[in-house]
């Protein structure tokens, strides 16, 4: 009964928060790209005022990432990463920013994916939950078509198909993690998949690798399907740039043959901590990454 009753109550719960999100969802479509991104900010900072179990979740997750940070200082840096991640989001909802995606963006070492399309091969592109990673995909397939991402359900599966939909509507196609089939074909047929390997999920297949010297999990199928289908593996990270972005494309490995995976992703875990460290406020603090390790030694404790 009491199960019913908690499962009823997401049920409503997530019905509500869909019907709130829709109308503001709707208006950020419709806004020019310098009021979206104005208006997501603004959206980010009325959302560290509300959410202050999660601002302070943020700010405790920068404080193991940077021991040597006043508390102040987290306080100050976890209220400019909601504000981020809300320009970030209203920057991907307005149309008109989409739309324009592949000239707001600048691409950094675009000869590596130059080099994969000339030769056919394909690309596997490991990035992160940093910078506005969603229209950096977009830039990224605005140049290079055949672009695609893997992608897990969110927690409401409508929200899912919207983003799905507006990945769609730009030529970005959108893979479910169990399609492995789907993936493959697509990487032996030339095309680019991007997969994002920076947080903890117990719905894939995980290795062990270090995160500012700290063991954490990590998917390993992608690097594994690079492998497979003999693909390139590359990093690929929205950084910032003068108050715009930029895809900063990193090569990982052309012929993983013998490679392990733990070692493609732990170098990109440097490349990923190198820019965490230059801009903090650019990261997930909210996601906790620590959590599969930290709950396997409370266990043995």
């Amino acid at each position: 009964m009491r199960g019913r009753l908690r499962h009823a109550y997401k049920v409503v719960l997530r019905a509500l928060i869909y019907a709130v999100a829709v109308p503001p969802i709707l208006f950020f479509r419709l806004m020019p790209p310098e009021f979206s991104s104005a208006a997501g900010a603004a959206l980010g900072k009325l959302a560290f005022l509300i959410f202050r179990r999660d601002a302070r979740l943020a700010a405790a997750r920068l404080g193991r990432v940077f021991p040597e940070m006043s508390g102040a200082e987290r306080e100050r840096i976890a209220a400019a990463n909601f504000e981020h991640f809300g320009r970030s989001l209203g920057e991907f909802l307005s149309r008109s920013f989409r739309r324009n995606a592949g000239g707001r963006v600048s691409i950094e070492g675009r000869e590596i994916l130059d080099r994969a399309r000339t030769q056919g091969r394909g690309a596997v592109i490991l990035t992160a939950h940093f910078g506005n990673w969603e229209v950096g995909g977009l830039a990224v397939a605005a140049i290079w078509p055949g672009f695609s991402v893997v992608a897990r359900d969110l927690y409401d599966s409508r929200f899912s198909r919207m983003a799905v939909r507006l990945r769609k509507g730009f030529g970005v196609t959108t893979y479910d993690t169990s399609n492995a089939r789907g993936m493959l074909r697509h990487l032996k047929s030339g095309g680019f998949l991007a997969a994002l390997v920076d947080q903890d999920s117990d719905r894939v297949r995980n290795t062990f690798v270090s995160f500012f010297g700290e063991k954490v999990v990590a998917p390993v199928g992608p690097v594994l399907l690079a492998a497979r289908a003999n693909s390139m593996l590359i990093s690929a990270l929205a950084v910032p740039e003068n108050g715009g972005h930029r895809v900063k494309i990193s090569l990982i490995g052309e012929n993983l043959n013998g490679t392990a995976p733990e070692a493609c992703i732990e170098r990109f875990n440097r490349l990923l901590e190198a820019e965490i460290r230059a801009n903090p406020d650019r990261w997930v603090w909210i996601h906790d990454r620590w959590r599969s390790v930290d709950k396997a030694r409370a266990k043995g404790a």
